[in-house]
């Protein structure tokens, strides 16, 4: 409405401004145009009075009623799943089962894995830790490369995210992971999430042990505690971990990046 107004209040406007200036001086003119000029003027305020119209907003559709949360029904779910992870945790090493109980009450701990807590780990034990550490902080892993020697889809997500690799086809599940490797492992765990570690020179007393290919990946996860000492400041680069220990070590990388 109020554009049509202000069209024809503007089309009044050009055809006088086209008139020759003798036009107006008639008296003829002045009659005539002096209704015209009254109505213009009148169709102008009335414009400058109208106020468009709000958008129009659509319905939003009705959301449906979200269930009431009892807090004494949440903390005795908090209270049942404590209990669960610690029961879970009871077969660890002592000085292990708080850290145990911790990992698995986070959700980083496979059951599978929950048990035979001092059992060197395995490649593809570890790989199920790491999915399961992966997918906690981003989600589902969706894609997959698989190997003619194992059908383990853990180890299929973590080959496509490249944190772990095979040879020829071939993942070796049942291998035993070595010290510096698993280090190689956690920095590109945390690289995929998206939290790559500081670079820091690693300073272990048997510094010289440790393979060129894995030097960085070694400060990497000393500087944060991820992976600490043998004893005496070693790294023991070639030694193995067992599931606790890994466990932990995954646990305390889950504290960094969550």
């Amino acid at each position: 409405m109020k554009k049509r107004i202000l069209l024809f209040v503007s089309a009044f406007i050009i055809v006088f401004a086209l008139l020759p200036a003798t036009v107006y001086a008639s008296d003829e003119w002045r009659m005539l145009a002096a209704p015209i000029v009254e109505r213009a003027q009148t169709l102008a305020r009335i414009a400058s009075t109208l106020q468009p119209a709000p958008p129009q907003v659509p319905e939003q559709p009705e959301q449906p009623d979200q269930p009431e949360v009892d807090p004494a029904e949440a903390e005795a779910l908090a209270a049942a799943l404590a209990a669960a992870a610690a029961e879970a945790a009871a077969s660890a090493s002592p000085w292990a089962i708080p850290y145990v109980t911790e990992a698995i009450s986070v959700g980083i701990v496979p059951p599978a894995l929950q048990n035979n807590y001092t059992q060197t780990i395995t490649r593809a034990e570890f790989a199920a830790i790491a999915v399961a550490m992966h997918e906690n902080l981003r989600g589902e892993i969706t894609g997959r490369v698989t190997f003619t020697d194992t059908e383990d889809v853990n180890v299929q997500k973590i080959a496509y995210l490249g944190i772990m690799t095979g040879t020829d086809g071939l993942f070796n599940p049942h291998g035993i992971p070595n010290r510096e490797q698993l280090a190689v492992m956690f920095s590109r765990l945390a690289n995929s999430v998206g939290r790559p570690l500081p670079a820091t020179p690693p300073t272990f007393a048997d510094i010289i042990l440790i393979s060129d290919w894995a030097h960085e990946a070694v400060g990497q996860v000393q500087a944060p505690g991820i992976m600490g000492s043998t004893g005496d400041n070693n790294f023991t680069p070639q030694g193995t971990i067992t599931r606790e220990q890994a466990i932990i070590s995954a646990l305390r990388m889950h504290r960094l990046l969550r």
